[in-house]
This record gives structure tokens, C-alpha cells and sequence, in this order.
């Protein structure tokens, strides 16, 4: 009973597991968007014991990455291999989920530069207004990259600055 895990990330992939019984360690690799047969001479046991060992990392099954909201790293099916229609949108969500995440720490980030510089304003008697911040990518010769983002941190007991646009 064939194990098939795929790595739907754009990072090489080492996955490293014991099998139950044998003291030794394992370890297989994974390139990006390739899918791999798991410990071939194996049993139905071994790989479940696999599968178990590599979900709290975020192996996921098959049947079940096209309901993930999280970014899906690797995922598995017992007996055939993973047809390329399930993988496809998988790296399309990826895309989507690491830009969402990229934007939400660059918030984040922000709002802590923001509180810094308000704190540091406030022990030196200095007038701070708030903060923005602007993040405009560059033109790159072959590549369509359009980013242009603007982050203004609000804080309602200052009031709110006047805000400019990039």
C-alpha cells in the first residue's frame, strides 16, 4: 500500500520519520511541486504511523486541501499518486494566504513602530502624529509585480493625522 506525499510549497521539503519497530531514522526529500513515494517497501501500519507522525507539521490529506484557509505545505494519499488537478489550486491558494499574511505582519509591524516612537515622544516631550507607512515594489524587467500598499496607524487618543497618498 503505496504512500504518495506531495510538497505544494515553493521550498525544498525534508520530511524525517521512524517506523514502528525499527530504531532507525528516515528521511526523505521533496522538491517543490513534485510528490514522492513514501518508504515503498512499507505497510498500511508503517504509513499511517507516518502520516500521524508528520500532521502536527502540516501534512495534510488530499481530500482535505481544498477546504484549507491555511497555507498548505505538504499533503498525502494512500495507494495512487496526487493528480496534478488537486494540486494546482493549491499553489494559487499559497500565493494567496503567504501575500494576506505578508500584509497583516507589515500591519503589525507598524502599529509597533508606532507605539515605540509614541512612547519615545512622550518621555522626551517631543510632538509625535502618528505613523504611515508606504511600500511601493519596483518595476523589474520580466516580472509583473504590482505592489503599492499604505499603512497609517490610527490611534484614537491622538486623533487622526492627515493622511497622503503615495
Amino acid at each position: 500500500m503505496p504512500l504518495y506525499i506531495s510538497n505544494t510549497s515553493k521550498n525544498h521539503q525534508e520530511i524525517n520519520f521512524r517506523i514502528p519497530g525499527n530504531n532507525r531514522h528516515f528521511t526523505a526529500k521533496i522538491a517543490p511541486g513534485r510528490q514522492e513515494l513514501i518508504y515503498k517497501e512499507g505497510t498500511r501500519d508503517d504509513h499511517v504511523s507516518i502520516v500521524e507522525q508528520l500532521k502536527p507539521y502540516g501534512l495534510r490529506s488530499v481530500d482535505e486541501i481544498d477546504r484549507s484557509k491555511e497555507f498548505v505545505g505538504l499533503c498525502y494519499q494512500f495507494d495512487k499518486p496526487i493528480p496534478a488537478e488537486k494540486l494546482l489550486p493549491v499553489f494559487s491558494h499559497n500565493d494567496a494566504v503567504i501575500m494576506k499574511e505578508a500584509q497583516e505582519r507589515r500591519q503589525e509591524a507598524a502599529i509597533a513602530m508606532d507605539d515605540a516612537l509614541s512612547r519615545n515622544a512622550q518621555e522626551t516631550g517631543a510632538k509625535f502624529n502618528g505613523l504611515e507607512v508606504g511600500i511601493e515594489e519596483q518595476e523589474q524587467k520580466g516580472v509583473d509585480t504590482k505592489i503599492n500598499e499604505a499603512i497609517e496607524v490610527e490611534n484614537p487618543a491622538r486623533g487622526r493625522g492627515r493622511r497622503r497618498r503615495p
